[in-house]
Parts: C-alpha cells; sequence; structure tokens
C-alpha cells in the first residue's frame, strides 16, 4: 500500500473511531521506533492488554503473525507496518500515545499536545520518560522496562495497569500537555535547531516563569 493510500485509510479509520466515541478521544496510538524488537510473548501480553481499547499499532509487518487472530480481524485495531505519526497524533480521535519515548517521537507528542505512556528500553529514553511523568506531568513511565532488567516480559496485567493510571489522571495529563504544547511550539518559533537540552531548557524556562506568574495572582 502507498504511503498516500494508508495515510487516507488511517484518517477513514480515525473518523469512524471519532464518530463512534461520540467526538471524544479514544485511540490508544502505540510505536516503538525503528530499532527496538519485541519478543513474541511480549506481543501477545500487549495484544491482550490492548485488546479492549481502539488501538493504532504501528508494527513491522514480519511480527504480526504472532498477534490473536482476534486481534488482528478486529475493526477496533488498526496494523500498520508504517504509520503517520504526526498525522496520527494531531487526531481529536488519539487519546494518548504508548511510546518508547526516543526524543523525536516525544518531540512529535509535545507539538499535538497528547498525553504519553513511555516504555523505555535503552539510552536516552530512561530520563525522557523521567522528565514526562515528574517534570513534564504529561504521563506516565513505566518502570524496570530497559535492558540492565534483560527486556523482562511485562504483563498483560502489568499494562493494562499503566493504561488505567493513564485513565485516571488524564484530565491533569491533557491539561499539562496542551501547556506544553503551546510552550514548545513557542521554541520551535523561536529556535532553529531542536536539540535536546536547548529545547528543554527553554521548556523549563517558560514553564517556570508560568508557574511564577500563576502564584503571584
Amino acid at each position: 500500500m502507498k504511503k498516500t493510500d494508508t495515510i487516507a485509510h488511517v484518517k477513514e479509520w480515525l473518523e469512524a473511531q471519532w464518530t463512534f466515541a461520540n467526538e471524544s478521544p479514544s485511540v490508544i496510538y502505540v510505536a516503538f521506533g525503528t530499532i527496538a524488537c519485541l519478543r513474541a510473548e511480549q506481543l501477545i501480553q500487549m495484544a491482550d492488554a490492548l485488546m479492549p481499547y481502539p488501538t493504532i499499532w504501528s508494527l513491522k509487518a514480519t511480527l504480526h503473525k504472532h498477534l490473536p487472530p482476534l486481534f488482528i480481524d478486529d475493526r477496533k485495531h488498526l496494523l500498520l507496518d508504517w504509520a503517520p505519526q504526526r498525522f496520527i497524533l494531531s487526531h481529536p480521535a488519539t487519546r494518548f500515545f504508548l511510546s518508547h519515548g526516543g526524543w523525536n517521537s516525544l518531540v512529535e507528542c509535545m507539538l499535538a499536545g497528547k498525553p504519553v505512556l513511555v516504555w523505555p528500553w535503552f539510552g536516552d529514553q530512561m530520563p525522557n520518560g523521567f522528565r514526562v511523568e515528574k517534570e513534564f506531568g504529561i504521563g506516565k513511565c513505566m518502570q524496570n522496562t530497559d535492558i540492565l532488567h534483560h527486556q523482562r516480559i511485562l504483563s498483560s496485567d502489568e499494562i493494562t495497569s499503566y493504561i488505567k493510571q493513564m485513565f485516571e489522571q488524564e484530565e491533569e495529563n491533557i491539561q499539562k500537555a496542551e501547556t506544553v504544547q503551546d510552550i514548545f511550539m513557542d521554541a520551535k518559533d523561536n529556535s532553529s535547531q531542536l536539540y535536546f537540552e536547548e529545547i528543554n531548557k527553554i521548556i523549563d524556562d517558560q514553564v517556570l516563569a508560568r508557574t511564577n506568574k500563576h502564584n503571584n495572582l
């Protein structure tokens, strides 16, 4: 399928979910970049946890065979070998992003003003997940998932627990995600390069300034 055809198909699918959910966000978007390689056992646990929810999952076609047939042949779940990530994140039907926490993905998520559940694997993904939860307050970071823990298999129950935590703090996550979106757009417009430390400093300074302004009112 051509990329233009995929985008059209995704748009149609998202619009259908938007209508079905009475024009409220309901879709979980799942993507772990191009490097991460999930084991079959983990894919099964993920599919079981995601089964109740409308889901777009960007997953290599060679891995689709490991998923339960009910997940693949279900209008509620859309599997894509390649996904138009920015388009999906910007669509109102998308509820939150389940990501590995790569900086480029988080940038796109923040630009879209969406909450994010980070499932970190290695490198800067762990500190990125920490900032998402503890500093930016736009989501959650799963614990003990990195290569130091030998990429342990997360159970369906554990994944479900994180998803429910995202729902429970959804209002706060959305509010902060939209605030970060505004700040990030300002930073993007006023910076020629989206370097991690530079953008983080701009965000931190502006968040602090807005917090101080609010406290002084």
